[in-house]
């Protein structure tokens, strides 16, 4: 039997027995507060029992906010994480292109560079009528030769 039907059978019994009171021995009138106590026991029991199960309510509610703020919160942290990829997917295929770029150009300076030289050794072998222009054309070919490696900072 639950608190409320006990509460329901005593409150029945109580105006049953509302008589006068010189229609009641002391037995009776003994059971009946032997009744009132077990009915205010009781009642007190469901006023305890109400507001433990409302506050286990409002927590179990206030959980239930907790929950639904910490998935939203989730789920912003997910986006910004998988946009933070995608950024990162980006930067990194940036680098590939600016790596790749960088190859290209050290190896297009290395080959400048060797014809430079290669040009340089051609004039030295070869046997001018004039040994001016020989020395002339050996000049310049050293001072693009030295001027390129520090431009290009390839010395």
């Amino acid at each position: 039997m639950s608190i409320e039907e006990s509460i329901q059978q005593i409150e029945t019994l109580i105006e049953a027995w509302q008589l006068d009171e010189a229609d009641l021995n002391q037995t009776d009138i003994n059971a009946m507060q032997v009744l009132l106590k077990e009915k205010q026991e009781l009642e007190k029991q469901l006023e305890e029992r109400t507001k433990m199960y409302q506050n286990a309510y409002d927590y179990s509610q206030k959980m239930e906010g907790k929950a639904i703020i910490l998935e939203t919160q989730q789920k912003e942290l997910k986006k910004q994480l998988e946009d933070k990829e995608d950024y990162i997917n980006k930067l990194q295929a940036t680098k590939d292109k600016l790596d790749k770029w960088d190859y290209e150009n050290t190896m297009q300076q290395k080959e400048f560079i060797k014809w430079l030289e290669n040009g340089i050794e051609k004039v030295k072998n070869t046997e001018f009528l004039d040994e001016r222009i020989q020395r002339a054309g050996l000049i310049a070919y050293n001072r693009c030769l030295r001027k390129y490696k520090k431009i290009t900072q390839t010395e």
